[in-house]
């Protein structure tokens, strides 16, 4: 049997974790000298607080190579392959985390690590796809190859309402988030090979930024593979998520539309109110 192992800067729901029996690899965020687990005793609101009080910047880091091992151990020690997904190892050290447990828990003919190249969503519509891949009857070996070739086609963009909190964690210049705050701007970020990087800026209101946004991409959403897209957001106000969801409805393209919420990793360096959306090329 395999079973997958994912980051907690996936974003995967419960519900998709239970359903497709997925052990979750919680990162670590610190608020002070408060340290908490990210999908397990943190929410997202937490951060903004923290944000909001000028204590400071949320520091986050993931799992030790200890910690990895005594999750992976159990599994394999029951006789079951796994197939890890990671955030973007140009974001973190995760992949290289994991291969350190897998070494040494003399299991490397038994683990496969993917560097997914991308984060939150971006990284669940990858296990969605594994998962079809194992109700085939693929090997472990088979479905990591295909894997990385769907992210090589893995589509991930969203616009943030300010600049600011990317800049705090070291992710944009601090003059390029000052004058986006003075403009009142709202940039557009997008990943490619496992980058962050600036697409362009939309200005005025927060609503009318983020439609604009989404208008901008109903060409390229028409021409994506069919059979899924998320919508991710961080707390957007529910009248501009329903707006987004309608518009993609309207499409007629997506035979599944999934909605969920960023963690409180992801979150901690996107900011509130940010949205975006994941999805793979034709």
């Amino acid at each position: 049997m395999i079973r997958f192992l994912c980051d907690s800067t996936s974003d995967l729901t419960l519900e998709l974790r239970e359903r497709y029996n997925i052990t979750l690899l919680p990162f670590h965020i610190a608020l002070d000298e408060e340290e908490s687990l990210d999908g397990v005793d943190i929410a997202p609101e937490d951060v903004y607080r923290f944000y909001d009080e000028g204590k400071g910047v949320p520091k986050t880091r993931p799992y030790t190579v200890d910690e990895a091992k005594a999750i992976m151990k159990p599994i394999l020690d029951q006789g079951d392959d796994i197939l890890a997904f990671c955030i973007s190892s140009k974001l973190s050290q995760s992949t290289h985390i994991l291969k350190e447990a897998t070494s040494q828990l003399k299991a490397i003919d038994r683990v496969g690590i993917i560097d997914c190249e991308n984060v939150s969503s971006g990284i669940t519509l990858l296990l969605i796809e594994a998962t079809k891949l194992i109700n085939k009857g693929k090997s472990r070996e088979e479905i990591e190859g295909a894997v990385a070739g769907y992210a090589g086609r893995l589509k991930t963009t969203f616009i943030v309402d300010q600049l600011k909190y990317l800049q705090r964690n070291g992710y944009c210049s601090s003059f390029l988030a000052m004058t986006k705050s003075v403009l009142n701007q709202h940039p557009a970020i997008v990943i490619e090979n496992g980058e962050l990087k600036a697409k362009e800026s939309y200005r005025g209101k927060l609503d009318k930024a983020v439609m604009s946004f989404i208008e901008d991409l109903k060409d390229d959403l028409l021409k994506a593979k069919s059979d899924a897209i998320f919508i991710t957001d961080s707390g957007i106000d529910e009248e501009i998520r329903e707006k987004v969801i309608e518009t993609i409805k309207n499409l007629n393209h997506f035979e599944k539309i999934y909605v969920n919420q960023t963690g409180s990793v992801v979150s901690a360096h996107c900011g509130p109110q940010a949205l975006g959306v994941a999805y793979l090329e034709g």
